[in-house]
């Protein structure tokens, strides 16, 4: 069973899904996320149920996605460490592709500079 491991984007990716569904309805927020967490939960037992993407740069990164409704989970399997790395929850209308990439270009960036 493959442990699973929120970065700091995607656990605030949650927190604004949250909020936003939560002002008209908490009750609502708090079932639709306890949905969601199920979806991801998944990834325990079968690490590579996501879509591993159309986008040569995102397969080149090794990011995979689940889908749940109106929304992409995009993560990363480490076969080594038995682990799931959910990178980001993004809304389907989001240009996801322009994140990631925008994120790769900010790493690079920064090894240079080490």
């Amino acid at each position: 069973m493959y442990r699973i491991l929120y970065a700091e984007k995607a656990d605030e990716d949650l927190t604004e899904i949250y909020s936003y569904i939560a002002a008209d309805s908490p009750e609502r927020a708090a079932a639709y996320l306890g949905k969601m967490e199920s979806c991801i939960l998944q990834l325990k037992d079968f690490p590579n149920i996501g879509y591993g993407g159309k986008y040569p740069e995102l397969v080149k990164l090794g990011i995979r996605m689940l889908s749940f409704e109106d929304y992409l989970v995009f993560y990363t399997v480490n076969q080594a460490e038995m682990c799931v790395h959910v990178l980001r929850v993004l809304h389907g209308s989001v240009n996801y592709r322009r994140l990631f990439r925008a994120a790769k270009q900010a790493d690079e960036s920064t090894e240079d500079g080490k």
